[in-house]
């Protein structure tokens, strides 16, 4: 495929990002951990949609709902309660968080409304054991981040935690769900992949000045995509920042391919059709081999888009359906019943969904002549989407009536963002540490030890807190077990030249070892600058060596972690100066 021209594609981005918040759960007082370390029960249930207040049920829901499936939830000690089985009322909403999120609102700009009301989202695919999600609406736009309009901010609940799938059976952990979660929606103001990527970057940055969950899982990305001719299509939890740019770029491509099909198949007929054989429902499409196996994207074939409607997987029908000599006189009973030409193409289900899934495999066929539909897709490991259901609509919202709205809000405050900080730092450490910073969760401790200190230790203790400590993690080194006083305690040294800053790494492995800072500041403290002279002179009289670089190096050698080699090698240049009048 050539290389896409966003421009011309007329690329429409929006990203909508969660974020859990770092409190206990939105409406009760269970913890927020997922520790999962004692089971206390397990609860069967099976989701129906209800009507919305205009008397419409919602399409996601209703796709959901003739799945047939059934779901099994683990509810754990102290992470779940009644309230999240809806056996007991929501208790009130917790504080924390609604002063989390309308502090997030404002710094963001956003427009807080005087009254928030809380609502009821119809939730069908099992992550919400209720059948609906709790949300509302704290903030709203226009606002402006990076040049990119947000539309605004929701404070919600999260869902559970899918654990796996046994046949209709899907099992959920109840350890996540009901967890604060914010959502930032941006408006489709992003042309391309990289700037998507960047946003999202920033965005994540911004959300971690606040009181939020950091780690694998605590920040999720849906991220809606649409093209000139093409169609909205929602992708939804992409958790892998460093790849999202090449999870939009596959779907522009997916697209642009299916438009591309679109017009081969404009003026020539589909011939689809399906017959049952022994209990096994049989597609056939004639002349669709071409079709078949065109690449949409990277490692995603359009057979496979297809397969994906129903659920079912694609094999390489020769090689392994026909290995069997069951099979084998299956499909004998196939070509009796089509004419089977080498461009054809044949689809076989069988098992309780078999009827669905090939009507549904049987629609997308026929769809191909309109182009791409709307819908909602989930992400894959290798940056390519499979199809989820249906876009939700308007029809899954009604107000929640257990919860009063809530008028008497926390008061917001200005705080200064990791975003700002991290831009006053660039001008002393440079962009790629101090992005490392604020997102690390040293970052406090951090900001704390260079309260005060000149440029110098402020290089060094960034350094530190970047390269040191991840080569000393990977070394076995726990520098957790280090107290934060002892950590302040190097820097101090440092700045009032006490210790040299190669002798960190050291002292930082020693305090894991549990030494007391105070006897291993005597063992690396610098070394009086008349003894770098005495060995510099002697190194000099001894090796008859004018070279700089290799005096440098035999001189550090001696005095090792003693001295620092700008000071050492200042001192070899004034001798050596001094040497030659």
């Amino acid at each position: 495929m050539e290389s896409l021209d966003y421009e011309k594609l007329n690329v429409k981005i929006g990203l909508e990002i969660h974020q859990q918040l770092n409190t206990k759960k939105l409406f009760c007082s269970c913890s927020s951990e997922m520790r999962e370390d004692n089971l206390i029960y397990e609860v069967k249930r099976k989701l129906r949609p209800v009507v919305s207040e205009l008397g419409e049920v919602d399409r996601a829901a209703l796709f959901e709902f003739f799945r047939n499936r059934e779901f099994i939830y683990y509810g754990y000690e102290d992470e779940c309660c009644l309230v999240d089985l809806d056996e007991e009322p929501p208790h009130e909403i917790n504080k924390d968080a609604l002063e989390i999120a309308i502090n997030i609102a404002h710094n963001l700009e956003l427009w807080v409304p005087h009254e928030l009301h809380i609502m009821r989202k119809i939730v069908l695919d099992g992550s919400a054991i209720t059948s609906f999600q709790r949300t509302l609406l704290v903030g709203l736009g226009p606002a402006k981040f990076n040049g990119i309009r947000i539309k605004s901010l929701c404070l919600e609940e999260d869902s559970a935690k899918p654990i796996k799938q046994e046949g209709k059976y899907v099992y959920y952990s109840l350890s996540r769900l009901g967890i604060p979660l914010i959502e930032i929606g941006t408006e489709p103001d992003i042309k391309n992949p990289e700037d998507a990527k960047r946003i999202a970057k920033d965005l994540g940055i911004f959300l971690r000045t606040f009181n939020v969950k950091r780690g694998i899982g605590s920040i999720r990305q849906d991220v809606n995509i649409s093209i000139a001719k093409g169609a909205r299509v929602e992708i939804k939890g992409w958790q892998e920042l460093r790849s999202l740019d090449k999870l939009i770029e596959n779907e522009i491509k997916r697209q642009v391919s299916l438009l591309d099909i679109r017009e081969e198949l404009r003026n020539q007929k589909i011939d689809v059709n399906i017959r049952e054989i022994d209990e096994m429902h049989i597609l056939f499409v004639k002349n669709f081999e071409r079709f078949a196996q065109r690449i949409l994207c990277e490692k995603k074939i359009l057979l496979d888009e297809l397969l994906d409607y129903g659920g079912v997987y694609n094999c390489d029908l020769y090689s392994n359906f026909l290995n069997d000599e069951k099979n084998k006189e299956i499909f004998s009973k196939i070509e009796k019943n089509f004419e089977i030409g080498s461009n054809d193409i044949i689809i076989v289900t069988h098992g309780l969904e078999a009827r669905r899934a090939i009507e549904e495999i049987k629609n997308r066929v026929e769809y191909l002549r309109i182009g791409v539909p709307e819908e909602t897709r989930r992400p894959n490991e290798n940056a390519t989407t499979s199809y989820a259901r249906p876009l939700p609509g308007s029809a899954r919202m009604y107000p929640e009536t257990d919860l009063l709205p809530i008028a008497n809000w926390p008061k917001p405050k200005r705080i200064k963002s990791l975003l700002e900080r991290k831009k006053e730092m660039e001008k002393i450490i440079g962009n790629d540490i101090a992005e490392q910073l604020v997102i690390s969760k040293y970052f406090p401790l951090f900001e704390k030890i260079i309260k005060n200190k000149s440029e110098r230790t402020i290089r060094i203790a960034s350094i530190t807190f970047t390269s040191t400590f991840t080569e000393l993690r990977r070394e076995g080194i726990d520098i957790e077990k280090i107290d934060e006083k002892e950590l302040e305690k190097i820097f101090d040294a440092i700045e009032k030249g006490k210790i040299s800053k190669k002798a960190i790494r050291e002292i930082i492995i020693e305090l894991a070892h549990g030494n007391n800072f105070e006897e291993i500041e005597k063992k690396y403290e610098l070394m009086p600058i008349e003894e770098i002279r005495r060995i510099i002179k002697e190194t000099i009289i001894n090796t008859n060596e004018k070279d700089v670089k290799r005096l440098l190096g035999a001189v550090m050698s001696k005095v090792k972690n003693k001295a620092e080699s700008e000071i050492v090698e200042e001192e070899i240049r004034k001798y050596l100066k001094g040497a030659g009048k």
